[in-house]
């Protein structure tokens, strides 16, 4: 199992990604979190903007298939979309999170 961590510029676009996800079976849970404030810096200047966070669960085969949708109708030119390895679960949990992904 895996957990992808992206943002999106408010909670409509979080939701049709995390929608589309689902409905082609790439993973199996979003956890999308209300907004918070992120800082960084592009094109040489410092930003301030209202994000929303999610986290995505799926199965670690199919981050590069997921990370690809995500690329396909995400509005951000260079979106955050990190994976992070999980070496310990609920064995029953990841079980249930194989079964509602493609790949059993």
């Amino acid at each position: 199992m895996t957990l992808i961590y992206s943002t999106a510029p408010n909670m409509e676009t979080a939701e049709s990604i995390a929608s589309h996800l689902l409905e082609i079976k790439l993973i199996a849970c979003a956890n999308i979190f209300p907004a918070g404030t992120s800082i960084y810096k592009w094109e040489g200047k410092i930003k301030k903007e209202s994000e929303i966070y999610f986290i995505l669960k799926t199965n670690k085969k199919l981050f590069k298939q997921v990370k690809e949708e995500i690329l396909k109708i995400h509005p951000y030119d260079c979106p955050a979309i990190v994976e992070i390895n999980v070496d310990n679960t609920h064995l029953p949990f990841t079980h249930w999170v194989k079964e509602q992904t493609k790949i059993t």
